[in-house]
């Protein structure tokens, strides 16, 4: 993690997000529980309310 964050302390909060999304790999992302069981509910909560 820090080699991924390196040099980008002067970053607002927002910044920091916009980066992540740049830098990473959302197939190494599905291998984490969390992230499929987030992935699972937005997508279920996105149904319910008719957007997919």
């Amino acid at each position: 993690m820090p080699a991924v964050l390196a040099g980008v302390s002067h970053r607002k909060v927002a910044e920091h997000f916009a980066f992540a999304g740049d830098h990473v790999n959302l197939s190494v992302l599905e291998q984490l529980p969390a992230y499929t069981e987030w992935l699972n509910a937005t997508s279920k909560a996105l149904r319910n309310h008719g957007f997919l």
